[in-house]
């Protein structure tokens, strides 16, 4: 019953994945053959936060998907996409909002479709509701680790120093975080103001300060659910740290650190060469096509969309590969070093 639970919520996770893709990354078309040049995706990826919002749940989504079994992250991974994909939704409506927007206007651009193209924003509501949806049991995971790091942080007879310079640590970047997005929004709020001096009142202003305070609350959370998944896991990788730090004050060498922190390395390497196939491939995919047939959604996309993941799964395989291969070579002269200096 479990297993078949967790299959049905894996293909359900699956579908969410795939409808995001689409209102994700179809925008990439605009760019053409400019697709190419990483400074120009990258600038069009982080100068709307709707596109960068969007990118950070396909991520979370992708590496979900992507490692199999239960992993300590992973509902982190889910309630994190689930605030980030809500987060979009009221930047987006906040800068419409700003822009004289009507209501109406606003509700279909971001959940039904945009102006006359096809219901791409409809896909990415479905895919949110799924994700809502398969979030529950995550959120529930979380506030139960929650409440344990509370109970052994705080239920202890004293405090310990790690205890407290963390809460400082926690506090300090919390209570920064608040004020500046605040006095951002104060700033921003006695601005549009002017522009209404003498109107009265405006719903657009108001709405300024609900979303305002809501992006406000959304970034506490996110912050709050980073700080929970760093203070519960911290102890795994202290430890290696610790034996890093023991095999570095080793002065007569006597010891390789080498495949120490060779493991290290090769995930940094895996993983970062993971998340910019992850990107670049559905860049790539949808940039070829608009400098093929423009912004108009046709069939065919759909064969570039298949090759285009055929090439960038050959393409990602392929580099971590060679990286692989360099790894191991380098641990395999560490180990016949090793054998020789005994």
């Amino acid at each position: 019953m479990n297993i078949s639970f967790q299959v049905n919520n894996r293909q359900l996770l699956w579908a969410a994945f795939l409808l995001l893709i689409p209102d994700t990354f179809f925008w990439y078309a605009t760019l053409g053959s400019s697709w190419s040049n990483p400074a120009e995706s990258f600038s069009f990826l982080s100068s709307d936060t709707y596109l960068a919002a969007s990118a950070v749940v396909y991520l979370l989504l992708f590496f979900t998907l992507f490692v199999k079994g239960d992993r300590v992250w992973k509902p982190y991974f889910m309630v994190l996409a689930t605030f980030m994909g809500i987060y979009r939704y009221l930047s987006t409506a906040d800068t419409w909002n700003k822009e004289g927007t009507s209501g109406k206007t606003i509700l279909n651009n971001l959940f039904v479709k945009f102006d006359d193209q096809l219901p791409l924003q409809l896909l990415s509501t479905i895919a949110m509701i799924i994700i809502i949806g398969l979030s529950i049991n995550e959120f529930k995971k979380v506030s139960s680790i929650t409440k344990s790091l509370w109970n052994r942080a705080f239920r202890a007879s004293e405090f310990s120093a790690k205890t407290i310079l963390g809460t400082l640590i926690y506090l300090v970047a919390i209570l920064s975080l608040y004020v500046t997005e605040f006095l951002t929004l104060k700033s921003d709020a006695a601005s549009r103001a002017q522009q209404y001096f003498d109107a009265g009142f405006q719903w657009t202003l108001a709405f300024g300060w609900i979303f305002g305070i809501l992006m406000i609350l959304i970034n506490v959370i996110v912050l709050t659910v980073l700080a929970i998944f760093f203070f519960t896991t911290v102890h795994i990788w202290w430890k290696e740290l610790v034996l890093l730090w023991q095999a570095l004050k080793d002065f007569r060498v006597n010891k390789y650190i080498t495949r120490l922190i060779t493991g290290y390395i090769y995930t940094y390497f895996f993983i970062g060469t993971v998340i910019i196939m992850a990107l670049a491939t559905p860049i790539a995919t949808f940039g070829i096509y608009g400098a093929t047939y423009g912004t108009e959604i046709k069939p065919i996309l759909a064969v570039f969309i298949l090759v285009g993941m055929l090439i960038g799964i050959f393409v990602a395989m392929a580099i971590l590969l060679a990286i692989r291969l360099l790894v191991e070579v380098s641990v395999a002269l560490i180990h016949i070093a090793q054998n020789t200096s005994r």
